[in-house]
């Protein structure tokens, strides 16, 4: 698809909006917790059953969604999936009990997911691999604008207008975005040709065994235990082992999203020119720093406190730049689709399970001191230090194809 830079950086702004409308849906409900814990008298447990089932979701509608990742146009899938995606936080909006709200979210992150998936693989089809660090720059900064933005935004029209409002900001934001998309999104056709179901069943088991994939998998597999596991219980230590003030929190979203928008575009570039291979290291190796502060610090003054997150914030999110622009040119075109679905997948389902590793290992004292968060960190950073050797391989080992096109063969003549 041959685009002038002016409209390759508008569709990526605005794919950088579709990412920000549902990573707002997806953080939002954390901040909310205590309001909707109240309103519906739910337990802890059932409200860490409505964020993780975000991602639960997420996860298996990657593998499903993969089935047709690449047998349709790429703007109407992404339009399909804008609208569900609206009609599920809308039920959100207007939930009466647990059990809807709880079924709402499922079919939030169902489509939320799908349309992560899509974001990535536009990215990959429209933007040349020269200059796809710089765009993966832009989009990964959603994550940064909606702490800035997003969150504070959807937690002030709560407090003034209730929580549902929240929820509604959501659906008012993604409908503009959805009419932007309508106008300014280039249509981008199917790479695949329309197959049976039994054929795109075994198309998605081959892409997910798929040797040339593994270094993917694993590598992602790797990033989001070592981020996910830290991630939740980032302002719960705060409060209970720092001595940072609740009403103080909101620090640690507006001035590390604030640095992590400036990083993410300075990263972009610095992987455009470096190599994704270089910039990764040093920000995998840097990330080790923030990681052992965090998770061993005591009582500390809040200026000490927002340095050591936000560092933790920029590195930490920094190293999904380089690492998304070396695994979206992993696929071949024709299966980039199906590829960043089960991508997708692996990557939520991973991130949920962190969560539970790390709530099964930090325990809580009676005066409500977190312990064992330090064992958390070595952890991380151990992982940190394994994915260092998996990107260096990913980046060496280039496996023709036709490899992944052997194994498809050999599963249907086993089947036939």
């Amino acid at each position: 698809m041959d685009l002038n830079k002016k409209q390759e950086n508008l569709i990526v702004w605005l794919l950088t909006c579709v990412q920000i409308f549902h990573i707002l849906d997806f953080v939002i409900l954390m901040p909310l917790g205590p309001t909707i814990m109240r309103e519906f008298n739910i337990s802890p447990a059932q409200f860490a059953g409505l964020v993780s089932s975000y991602n639960f979701s997420a996860a298996l509608t990657g593998f499903v969604f993969g089935t047709i990742a690449d047998r349709f146009d790429r703007k109407n899938l992404i339009l399909i999936s804008s609208v569900l995606f609206v009609i599920s936080t809308a039920i959100c909006a207007i939930a009466s009990n647990y059990s809807i709200l709880l079924i709402a979210r499922i079919f939030s992150g169902a489509f939320g997911g799908v349309l992560n998936v899509l974001v990535f693989a536009l990215v990959a089809d429209i933007i040349p691999f020269k200059r796809r660090g710089n765009a993966m720059g832009t989009i990964m900064s959603a994550f940064s604008i909606t702490s800035v933005v997003g969150v504070p935004l959807g937690l002030l029209l709560s407090d003034y207008f209730g929580w549902r409002s929240s929820f509604v900001f959501i659906v008012l934001f993604s409908i503009l975005v959805f009419i932007l998309t309508i106008i300014y999104l280039p249509n981008v056709k199917a790479k695949t040709e329309k197959q049976s179901i039994t054929n795109s069943i075994l198309s998605i088991f081959n892409i997910a065994f798929c040797k040339k994939y593994l270094s993917s998998y694993s590598l992602v597999i790797l990033l989001a235990l070592s981020g996910f596991m830290l991630i939740p219980f980032l302002s719960p230590y705060a409060v209970k082992n720092i001595g940072i003030l609740e009403s103080e929190l909101k620090y640690l979203y507006l001035v590390g999203g604030f640095f992590t928008v400036i990083s993410s575009k300075l990263i972009g570039k610095v992987c455009d020119r470096f190599g994704t291979f270089k910039t990764f290291t040093v920000l995998s190796i840097i990330s080790l720093i923030p990681i052992h502060y965090y998770t061993t610090l005591g009582t500390t003054s809040l200026a000490f406190f927002l340095f050591v997150s936000s560092l933790f914030m920029v590195t930490i999110s920094g190293r999904f730049i380089p690492a998304m622009t070396q695994v979206t040119n992993v696929p071949s075109e024709t299966e980039r689709g199906a590829f960043m679905g089960v991508f997708n997948a692996v990557r939520s389902l991973t991130a949920a399970l962190a969560t539970l590793i790390a709530g099964l290992m930090i325990e809580e004292k009676s005066n409500g001191a977190l312990v064992h968060f330090e064992r958390v960190g070595y952890l991380s950073i151990a992982l940190s230090l394994i994915a260092i050797i998996v990107f260096y391989f990913m980046t060496r080992n280039r496996n023709d194809h036709l490899k992944c096109e052997q194994i498809d063969k050999k599963i249907r003549s086993a089947l036939s």
